[in-house]
C-alpha cells in the first residue's frame, strides 16, 4: 500500500470511499482483537477512554483525548481502560488518489494527535450523529471526513513550517492559503512575517518552487472559479471578493488561467445539433 504524508493532503486531489462511523461504548478492561487484516483505514477518537495497542512486538499507548490512525491491512490487539460513557468514535474509510490508487497515511497504527482540538472533536461528534440518523447521508459523512483530514493536514503543515527552515515565513504561507491575503501585496505579507520582501520572496520560492506573486494570483483565480461555480455572485462582485481592483484585468487573467471568461465560466455548454 502506498503511504502519503499527511501534510500533502492539504493540496492533493483525492477521494474518500466506503465511509462508516459509530460511537463505541467499551467497558473497563475490554479487549478487541483484529485478527484478519483490516479492509479499510480508520480514525479513532478516544473521547472517553485510553487504548493500549499491541501491534506485533510493538506497543502503542494512546491516552484519553487522542486521535489514532489505523491503516488498512493492520492486525492488532487493543485493551481499553479509564472508560466512561461513549469511549470512542470510529470513522472507517478508503482513500484513493486521483488515479484511483489506494493509499494510507501511516504504515502502521499510530497516534495523529494526543490531544484532539475542539474542531476535530466537533467533526467526530457530527459524523457519529449522521450515522445514527434513521436516514443516513453518505455524502454528508464523506464531507465530514474530508473536513477532518483537511484540518489535520493543515495543522501538520503549519507545525512543520513553524519548526523548520521556513519558520520565519510560516505565518505568511498560512495567510496566503486563506482569502484574507487576497487584498494584500507581497510586501504587506512580508511585513506580517517581520522579514524584508526580498527575503520573503527568496524563502517562499525555495519552499514552493514558485514566486509568491504567482502563487497568490493562482490562489485568487482558483477561489474566483469556486465562487463563479456557485453562481450567486456576478463577475464584478467575484473580482472584488478576490482582491482584483480592475474587473477588466481580472477577466483577462481569469481567461488566461481557465480558458474562458468569468461571465461564461460555470454555465452549461449548449448542445449543437447537426
Amino acid at each position: 500500500m502506498r503511504i502519503a504524508e499527511l501534510p500533502a493532503l492539504y493540496e492533493a486531489d483525492y477521494h474518500v470511499y466506503e465511509v462508516f462511523s459509530m460511537r463505541q461504548f467499551w467497558r473497563e478492561g475490554a479487549v478487541f482483537r483484529m485478527r484478519s487484516p483490516r479492509k479499510t483505514s480508520a480514525l479513532l477518537y478516544l473521547c472517553g477512554c485510553r487504548a493500549d495497542y499491541q501491534i506485533g512486538k510493538r506497543t502503542l499507548w494512546a491516552p484519553k483525548g487522542s486521535l489514532v490512525y489505523i491503516p488498512s491491512g493492520s492486525t492488532y490487539t487493543t485493551q481499553f481502560s479509564q472508560c466512561r460513557g461513549c469511549a470512542a468514535i470510529l470513522i472507517e474509510f478508503i482513500l484513493k488518489d486521483e488515479d484511483q490508487t489506494p493509499f494510507d497515511l501511516f504504515g502502521e497504527v499510530n497516534t495523529v494527535s494526543q490531544n484532539a482540538d475542539p474542531v476535530i472533536r466537533g467533526l467526530f461528534e457530527a459524523a457519529a450523529d449522521v450515522s445514527e440518523r434513521p436516514v443516513r447521508s453518505p455524502a454528508k459523512l464523506r464531507s465530514l471526513i474530508y473536513e477532518i483530514l483537511t484540518h489535520l493536514a493543515a495543522a501538520e503543515r503549519e507545525n512543520m513550517l513553524a519548526s523548520g527552515k521556513f519558520a520565519s515565513i510560516a505565518r505568511g504561507i498560512t495567510l496566503m492559503d486563506s482569502n484574507k491575503s487576497f487584498g494584500m501585496s507581497v510586501g504587506e505579507i512580508a511585513r506580517v512575517c517581520g522579514v524584508s520582501p526580498s527575503t520573503f520572496r527568496r524563502l517562499f520560492k525555495e519552499w514552493s518552487g514558485k514566486s509568491p506573486a504567482g502563487y497568490l494570483l493562482k490562489a485568487r483565480i482558483d477561489h474566483a472559479a469556486r465562487l463563479l461555480s456557485i453562481g450567486t455572485l456576478s463577475a464584478a462582485q467575484t473580482s472584488a471578493a478576490c482582491g482584483f481592483r480592475d474587473p477588466a484585468y481580472f477577466s483577462r487573467i481569469f481567461k488566461k488561467y481557465t480558458g474562458t471568461t468569468p461571465g461564461e465560466y460555470g454555465k452549461p455548454k449548449r448542445k449543437t445539433t447537426s
